[in-house]
C-alpha cells in the first residue's frame, strides 16, 4: 500500500497524485438520501483499489459490494472527481475499499468569479465565534479570513464542515445569518482562510446579495 501518495492518475495529459491523509467527498449512489460523506484517503494498491476511512458514525447498513459511488478530492490546488465502485468494507476500522480510478475529471472550484470586498463577519468554528472579514464574495460563496486568537487551539477545519456565518451587507442594518459548507482551507499559525459555499439562502437575502454585488462591480 502506498505511504505518501498514489501513483499518478491521468487527467488528460496531466498526471496527478492524491495526498494521503486528505479529506474527500464520497457520494454513494444507492444511498436513498444521496448525500455527501466525508472520507479520509489512507492508501491504495494500484491499479486494484483505493482506501478511505469513513466517519465513526457512518451507517454501513446499505453498503454493498459493487455499489457505485462518486469521489471528489483536492490535489495540487485543484478539485477532481471520478466514479468508482465499492469492493469491500471493514466495519471495525470504518475502511471502505473502492475500485482504482484510471482517469479523473477536473471541476471548477467556484461556480462563478468572486468579487473582492471587505465585510465584517462572524463565523462559528469549533463551537467558538470568531470575528473576521469576508474578503471576496459571489452569489454562491465567499472567503472568510480571521486572525486566530492566542487562546484558540488551531485544529484542521476539514472540507465539508458545516459552518454558520453572520454578516452585514452595506446598506442594511440587520446582520444576515447564513449556513454553508467549507470547501477549502488555508491557514498558518496566525490566520485561517475558509472558502465557504452557501446553502439554502433565503430569497430576501439573495436579492440583497445581488444588489450588493452589482454595486461592487460598478466600483471596480
Amino acid at each position: 500500500m502506498s505511504q505518501d501518495t498514489t501513483p499518478p492518475i491521468k487527467h488528460g495529459d496531466q498526471a496527478i497524485k492524491l495526498p494521503v491523509g486528505e479529506p474527500a467527498s464520497l457520494t454513494f449512489s444507492n444511498d436513498p438520501k444521496e448525500k455527501e460523506t466525508e472520507g479520509i484517503f489512507v492508501g491504495s494498491e494500484p491499479p486494484k483499489y483505493t482506501i478511505f476511512r469513513l466517519p465513526s458514525d457512518f451507517n454501513s447498513a446499505s453498503l454493498k459490494k459493487g455499489q457505485p459511488l462518486g469521489v471528489k478530492c483536492a490535489a495540487s490546488g485543484n478539485v477532481y472527481t471520478y466514479n468508482a465502485s465499492v469492493m469491500d468494507y471493514l466495519e471495525k476500522y470504518k475502511l471502505v475499499f473502492i475500485s482504482y480510478p484510471q482517469t479523473v475529471e477536473q471541476v471548477p472550484l467556484r461556480k462563478e468569479d468572486r468579487i473582492g470586498c471587505c465585510i465584517p463577519a462572524t463565523a462559528n468554528v469549533q463551537k467558538r465565534a470568531l470575528k473576521g472579514l469576508v474578503t471576496d464574495i459571489s452569489y454562491h460563496g465567499c472567503q472568510f479570513n480571521v486572525k486566530i486568537p492566542p487562546t484558540f487551539k488551531l485544529q484542521r477545519v476539514s472540507v465539508l464542515t458545516d459552518i454558520d456565518l453572520s454578516l452585514s451587507l452595506s446598506g442594511y442594518t440587520d446582520p444576515q445569518a447564513l449556513k454553508g459548507k467549507v470547501r477549502n482551507t488555508n491557514f498558518d499559525e496566525f490566520r485561517i482562510a475558509l472558502g465557504i459555499e452557501f446553502e439554502k439562502l433565503e430569497d430576501q437575502f439573495v436579492k440583497r446579495l445581488s444588489d450588493f454585488i452589482e454595486r461592487l462591480k460598478t466600483l471596480q
